[in-house]
């Protein structure tokens, strides 16, 4: 009998893994900021944060000259819904990833590459030079919004 619950405790654990594997935790604006700041990314001349009606976010033009811009509508899924359809309409995206509770979503263009990464009722969009893809999904993953 202890065999089987000391099996049972183990597949549980494991199945409770697995199932936190496909979660990411939004971030906040002060989250971001701190993150950019640590790690070299922030250039206080061009950032810009703004909160109003339950709406936060924020836009920098990084030190890399990379641009970045986080959105957190709280608890305002139907307008966050609209605004999240409507920043992707405007672009051809090449591959998209859907999980439980995010998305991302990476569009190429001739010069640029953008990754925009939904979690919960927060997106994350960073552009920069084709060539510094690998370099932006670093950054996104440093702010817990990247998986591969």
């Amino acid at each position: 009998m202890k065999k089987q619950i000391k099996i049972l405790g183990i597949f549980l654990f494991m199945l409770t893994m697995l199932c936190g594997c496909s979660k990411m935790t939004p971030q906040t604006v002060d989250g971001v900021k701190d993150y950019l700041v640590q790690n070299g990314y922030y250039d206080e001349k061009y950032y810009s944060s703004a909160q109003l009606d339950g709406v936060s976010a924020c836009v920098d033009f990084l030190t890399n000259k990379w641009t970045l811009l986080f959105y957190d509508y709280g608890n305002r899924k139907e307008d966050f819904e609209t605004i999240y359809e409507g920043t992707l309409a405007e672009f051809t995206v090449t591959t998209e990833v859907k999980k439980s509770n995010y998305t991302i979503s990476e569009v190429y263009t001739d010069t640029n590459y953008s990754l925009f990464v939904r979690v919960d009722n927060t997106l994350l969009h960073v552009t920069g030079p084709k060539e510094d893809m690998y370099e932006i999904r670093d950054l996104v993953e440093g702010l817990g919004y990247y998986k591969e």
